[in-house]
């Protein structure tokens, strides 16, 4: 499917401007500079009662210019106004189907199973493509070899006073390898395009997560040791909202997000093939899950809980967890010696004693 034009899609609604609303990347050529083919790129985007997001999201992929698009919409079965803005946009999704699923990972497994392009994005119903990132994933794609991952950068961004405000942006370092060098920088795969082959070759997504079927996936892809290709480009850009499942109840409350972390570290860690990069990563986040769960337990005075994750932290990884214990109880000192001098200068300091 090549992609329409803006004067083809619906008008957008009264008061939205700007990308995608009355902006498009420009149409691109049939084929390529040096007259290859593009690559096909199947973008899945999965969806559960998103509906005051989700038009902007399928007009940011649409109006990419590209000239062999496979667009896939995955609804949970959404209870809000989801189906009515996707039928909206019927005429140009290649696919989309409406019904209960197992959750978000779930959703994209069935997206992933129906995809044919050679290269395969994800995007998600409250989040955007940025203008013109198929383009530069598609060249990308070519002039790096045919078995590349594709990273770019990743923009953060909220919604205040009707127009969007930037929060952070974060890029790949040219000399960045699909290793666990690249996940503390680039930890959302939105911002990553990646053959087809890749996604069959470990299975596509756990959906027994919640939170983490992205880094537990990740990690997968890690064992394989891919190349990659990395530009400079912003590809992607994340919504930051009180209803992101990422952020809400919905997908973090207080209690799942290190539980997660902790079953993940530890699948990984009991895993004897594991790359010894693998295994250093998981020994620091099963440090950094214990660790929140012994401060959340002391706030809460379960003693006997918070020895028994402290126990865990440091007999399964001994050394990240003493430096993170380290480093915890210097910002708590700092802190305390901060709001002290703050109380003893308020009280009128030496003069004050006087």
């Amino acid at each position: 499917m090549r992609c329409p034009t803006l004067s083809e899609l619906p008008p957008p609604p009264p008061g939205k401007t700007g990308w995608p609303w009355t902006e498009e990347s420009p149409q691109l050529p049939d084929t390529m500079p040096d007259g290859r083919p593009w690559p096909k790129i199947s973008i899945v985007t999965p969806n559960y009662n998103y509906g005051q997001f989700i038009e902007e999201t399928i007009r940011s992929v649409l109006l990419q210019g590209y000239p062999n698009l496979e667009y896939i919409i995955i609804d949970g079965g959404s209870t809000d106004n989801s189906v009515e803005i996707i039928k909206k946009y019927e005429p140009w999704p290649v696919y989309w189907v409406s019904e209960p699923d197992c959750g978000m990972y779930d959703a994209i497994n069935k997206g992933l199973r129906l995809a044919t392009g050679d290269l395969i994005g994800i995007c998600n119903a409250d989040d955007l493509y940025e203008k013109e990132a198929l383009r530069e994933s598609g060249c990308a794609y070519m002039s790096g070899g045919c078995a590349r991952i594709i990273c770019g950068g990743c923009k953060w961004f909220e919604v205040g006073d009707g127009r969007n405000r930037t929060l952070k942006v974060k890029r790949p370092s040219e000399a960045s390898r699909f290793t666990l060098e690249l996940l503390p920088v680039m930890n959302h795969i939105n911002a990553l395009f990646m053959p087809r082959s890749l996604y069959e070759s470990v299975g596509g997504f756990d959906a027994g997560y919640r939170i983490l079927g992205d880094l537990d996936f990740l990690l997968k892809i890690a064992m394989l040791q891919p190349s990659m290709t990395v530009t400079q480009k912003v590809l992607y850009a994340y919504r930051v909202h009180e209803v992101s499942f990422t952020n809400s109840s919905q997908g973090r409350p207080d209690s799942r997000w290190p539980i997660e972390k902790r079953q993940l570290a530890l699948q990984w860690l009991n895993n004897e093939g594991a790359h010894p990069e693998v295994t250093r990563f998981c020994k620091d986040m099963l440090a950094s899950a214990c660790l929140w769960l012994v401060t959340r337990s002391v706030r809460e005075r379960r003693w006997k809980q918070a020895a028994r994750w402290l126990w865990e932290g440091l007999q399964g990884a001994p050394r990240a967890m003493s430096l993170k214990i380290a480093k915890y109880a210097y910002r708590k000192s700092r802190r305390r010696a901060s709001v002290g001098l703050e109380r003893f200068l308020g009280a009128g300091g030496l003069w004050g004693m006087r």
